[in-house]
């Protein structure tokens, strides 16, 4: 098994259904991590991990939960596998969005040194693809590492998400199939928010690269722009750093 396109809990089922046996949190995180099967885009990948098994757990109570079921819960903290129609397909459905390999550097500085202006890449992106919106700087992206995309499910942590995405596939493609859930428009989708993500982090690097991607350089930047024209204020507001 190699990095691919799978979400972490997908990657730990895939791990534990190789394994041919029950592992706990500790257990499954070690072997991912000694097999460089997965980057974890957080200073915390065991909670994070815990969460996405305990999620698509069959036996825990849970406040919040998503499908497929992949894991039942055993003695002693330990998981296994469920099989189901789905997992028989050894594929759980799952969408990571994807960042260009020439931003690492850009953001690693703005999202992990000292006094760094966004504490997570997500968000990042997020304020870099409005302000590629605003712009009208939509790049493609030359070459990405699959490996460290991100769930798309964390960006639901923002109130503006879905919405973003769709005014912006809308805006951009101008049909309203755009807005269908057929799977073809959801990457279209996707590979928009994407791409003005990319010019906007073109955009950071080209104005905050002489103030070392620091919050004051960030600061004087958002001074320069108002919001982007389509998109309502209202909207933009719930985005959050």
């Amino acid at each position: 098994m190699s990095k691919s396109n799978d979400t972490i809990a997908q990657v730990a089922w895939r791990l534990l259904l190789e394994s041919h046996r029950p592992m706990t949190v500790d257990e499954i995180y070690q072997n991912i991590c000694a097999r460089n099967l997965y980057d974890f885009n957080t200073s915390e990948p065991l909670t994070v991990l815990r969460e996405q098994i305990r999620r698509h757990c069959s036996s825990l109570e849970r406040g919040i939960s998503y499908e497929p079921t992949l894991f039942k819960a055993l003695s002693q903290g330990k998981y296994e596998v469920v099989m189901t129609n789905q997992t028989n397909q050894h594929r759980p459905s799952g969408r990571r969005v994807q960042r260009a390999t020439d931003k690492e550097d850009l953001i690693k500085a703005m999202t992990q040194a000292p006094q760094a202006p966004f504490k997570e890449i997500w968000r990042l992106m997020v304020f870099a693809a409005v302000l590629g919106y605003k712009e009208k700087r939509k790049e493609v992206l030359a070459a990405v590492d699959t490996g460290k995309g991100i769930d798309e499910r964390y960006f639901a942590n923002s109130t503006a998400w879905p919405g973003l995405l769709y005014l912006m596939a809308l805006a951009e493609i101008e049909r309203p199939e755009v807005l269908s859930g057929a799977q073809e428009q959801e990457e279209n989708r996707v590979a928009t928010f994407e791409q003005y993500a990319n010019g906007g982090l073109s955009i950071l690097k080209d104005q905050l690269e002489s103030g070392g991607y620091s919050l004051d350089a960030l600061a004087q930047l958002l001074a320069t722009y108002s919001a982007p024209p389509g998109v309502p204020e209202a909207k933009l507001r719930e985005v959050t750093i």
